[in-house]
């Protein structure tokens, strides 16, 4: 029976510990050598223990997953420093529980699209939303539904980090049962303000801090090196900018084509005495567009290439060109493009 409702993960806040070699305890021992002495519970911590015949299997129901991963996370730290836990080996019977977690991060320049994607590369998120007061306006905090991982060797579950980073900009995490760590180097033995560790951020090393790490810095998005948070392919500002680059170069074969045709009307002369020039200097073509009667050519001025993405918007204004060369479609006309 306990088998199958192991299988099915029907069972909320469930452990099996089996005592190995020849280990035997009865329940009343079981409850106060190992979950109170040794693991730290207390007996309102927990719903039931099922003593199942034979002296050696026991199954534990906390009252909260609160408590229920406190066990996981504890004696798995535990298990290879107590002499009395070596011939005990413990499973899991539930599935960890959705958590909803908050993201406090004090700055508007922080997209709520990235903090989604720092939390897929540690958990499963399913839905979030940004956090407001009684008067709609925004606090700075987002809450977001998310179910943790579990370590696929040990089965532990993969708590999130306190601390989250993007950019410069420095946040924070916090959800019920999180346990509590070192915000220096992620220990769960000490907190910060006692750290002596010596720890790197950047490459994770522990022979220097992260002013003095040799490597290049990695990206705190995803992690990778190579770039930072600024140059990020996955952040959502740089997303949105390929996805409008890729836009652009399915407008400008457009308006290359366009051009072609309207080069292909060339049915008369020019008259020379009301030929005109199409000038399109980019600082120009954001506001008007400049007709100069000065010689028998229209002359298309293009931009060299620099910010803000020059030469993509020229490309889109090229299919705003045909509507002006229209006007020549009785002359002959010669394109010059720069």
């Amino acid at each position: 029976m306990a088998s199958n409702l192991a299988t099915t993960g029907s069972r909320r806040n469930a452990v099996r510990f089996d005592l190995k070699n020849n280990l035997e305890m009865d329940r009343l021992q079981f409850s106060r050598i190992v979950l109170q002495k040794e693991l730290g519970f207390e007996p309102t911590q927990m719903d039931y223990i099922f003593s199942l015949p034979g002296k050696k299997i026991f199954e534990v129901i906390f009252t909260t997953s609160t408590f229920f991963e406190k066990c996981l996370r504890t004696f798995g730290r535990l298990k290879e420093t107590r002499p009395q836990l070596t011939n005990i080996e413990m499973i899991s019977l539930s599935q960890t529980e959705p958590k909803a977690i908050t993201v406090l991060m004090y700055s508007e320049q922080v997209r709520m699209e990235d903090i989604k994607t720092w939390l897929d590369l540690r958990c499963t998120v399913t839905q979030g939303y940004e956090l407001k007061d009684e008067d709609g306006v925004k606090t700075g905090g987002r809450r977001f539904f998310v179910q943790l991982k579990k370590d696929p060797t040990t089965g532990e579950t993969r708590h999130l980090p306190p601390v989250i980073q993007l950019g410069a900009i420095r946040g924070h995490v916090f959800y019920p049962g999180q346990p509590k760590t070192c915000r220096r180097c992620g220990s769960q033995q000490h907190l910060s303000a006692e750290c002596q560790n010596t720890h790197c951020k950047n490459c994770k090393a522990s022979d220097h801090l992260t002013k003095d790490c040799p490597h290049p810095v990695n990206c705190n998005l995803c992690g990778e090196g190579g770039h930072t948070f600024r140059a990020c392919p996955r952040s959502y500002a740089n997303r949105v900018r390929s996805a409008s680059l890729q836009q652009t170069g399915a407008t400008s074969n457009l308006g290359d084509e366009l051009l072609q045709q309207s080069m292909d009307l060339t049915t008369r002369p020019v008259n020379k005495q009301k030929s005109e020039v199409l000038y399109c200097n980019w600082r120009e073509i954001k506001e008007q567009w400049g007709l100069l009667e000065k010689n028998d050519t229209i002359k298309v001025l293009g931009v060299q290439i620099g910010k803000n993405m020059e030469i993509e918007n020229w490309k889109i204004k090229q299919v705003k060109i045909h509507g002006k060369l229209i006007q020549w479609k009785d002359r002959e006309l010669t394109l010059i493009g720069k």
